[in-house]
């Protein structure tokens, strides 16, 4: 429809007026449509030509012109959903006869014509003028458009009044042959035994889908709870693991604590372990010196008494003698009471020695704690890894789960 209107703009641009035949084509259609209109129209909208009432600067009245008869309407939707058995079923029974699209389609556009015709005489002045008004616009583009106008409503009535003449035609020569009526009745007869295999087929499909459905929905549910039931899991060991590294964190800090006090402690024991040995090693040379000092002491001792005892046996008795034996006497007295002394010492750094066995006992039962430690602390990390390899094969199944999902999605067109 579109396409002639636009062939026939294309010819003439810009037209004074339609033809000779043109009016006659126009004159005769609405002769018969006045004929075929039994009574006359109570409308008082003014007649429009281009989208233009006649009205406008009017002289006198004239007679009411009757509009455009009103043709039965007929709804016909070719993409309407699909129809249900009673539609069907009701179908044959109204029509038993089907009406041909293209004349459905022209009284439909004729019956939208007339009624924005109506409306637009419905929204003028009722009177009419018996002299049409000359319009004062000489622009071409709007003559142009009205011309178009008033082509498109002609050619909307004349298919609409060729589409009527076309029905009661067809319906004279269906009264006429009931072999045509009975051909017509059993094609369509076909058509509804098609309809309704249709149907049971549709039927049937959204039956399948809806079991599809029903089952994807059920599988969903499941693998909502099962994502739950992950998420969940995933929760608690995200807080063991959180709580596993807080532990870990104190631990290494313990560990860290502890190893700075056992290096101290190792330096003091070092250091009191050099201190040690030095002690025992001037210990040793006491002793050595102390026994040196015995063997000497023990010689002069036996020389001295032999002297003294050959020189009193030879000599009388004499005062100087007795004083100079009494200063030796004395002077061995203090080598020996220093010598003891020293001795004194020894079990002070025997108490010393101890001490540091005990000190180094001591750092030796730290060093096993901080082992333990450490031991514990790679327990806790090779359980952690564990943990995470187990999560990872959780998030992989439940990735796996989720791409099933989408895929029925997809395939059922949810």
């Amino acid at each position: 429809m579109q396409s002639s209107t636009t062939s026939s703009d294309a010819q003439h641009e810009l037209p004074e007026g339609p033809s000779a035949e043109e009016k006659t084509s126009e004159e005769r259609p609405a002769k018969r449509l006045k004929a075929a209109h039994d009574e006359p129209t109570t409308s008082t909208a003014p007649i429009v030509r281009a989208g233009m009432p006649y009205n406008a600067a009017r002289t006198s009245a004239r007679p009411r012109v009757p509009s455009l008869p009103r043709l039965p309407r007929l709804v016909f939707s070719p993409r309407a959903e699909q129809p249900s058995r009673q539609d069907i079923a009701a179908a044959s029974i109204s029509f038993p006869v089907p009406l041909p699209y293209e004349s459905i389609v022209a009284i439909q556009e004729t019956n939208k014509l007339s009624d924005s015709l109506t409306t637009v005489h419905s929204t003028t002045s009722p009177e009419l003028d018996s002299t049409p008004a000359v319009s004062t616009d000489t622009d071409p583009t709007s003559l142009q458009q009205k011309y178009r106008t008033a082509k498109h409503e002609r050619d909307v009535v004349l298919r609409g009044f060729r589409a009527l003449q076309a029905l009661r035609s067809r319906d004279k020569m269906v009264a006429q042959s009931p072999e045509m009526l009975d051909a017509e009745l059993a094609t369509a007869r076909q058509q509804l035994e098609t309809a309704r295999a249709e149907v049971e087929e549709s039927v049937a499909l959204q039956e399948a889908l809806r079991r599809q459905w029903v089952a994807a929905e059920a599988k969903n549910e499941s693998v909502q709870e099962e994502l739950e039931t992950v998420r969940d899991e995933l929760k608690t060991a995200r807080l063991a693991r959180e709580k596993t590294q807080a532990q870990r964190d104190d631990l290494q800090a313990l560990v860290s604590s502890r190893d700075a006090e056992l290096n101290s402690l190792r330096v003091k024991f070092d250091m009191t372990a050099a201190l040690s040995e030095k002690d025992r090693a001037d210990l040793d040379s006491l002793r050595a010196e102390l026994r040196a000092t015995k063997a000497e002491l023990a010689v002069a001792r036996s020389r001295k008494q032999t002297e003294t005892s050959a020189k009193l046996a030879t000599l009388p008795p004499e005062d100087d003698l007795m004083g100079e034996l009494e200063a030796s006497l004395q002077a061995v007295k203090q080598g020996v009471g220093q010598h003891q002394a020293e001795l004194a010492h020894i079990p002070d750094l025997q108490a010393q020695i101890r001490t540091l066995e005990s000190e180094r006992g001591e750092l030796m039962g730290w060093k096993q704690e901080a082992i333990s430690i450490r031991q514990e602390v790679t327990e806790r990390e090779n359980e952690a890894v564990e943990w995470e390899r187990k999560y990872e094969v959780r998030g992989v199944r439940l990735g796996t789960v989720i791409r099933e999902l989408r895929d029925l999605r997809a395939r059922v067109g949810w």
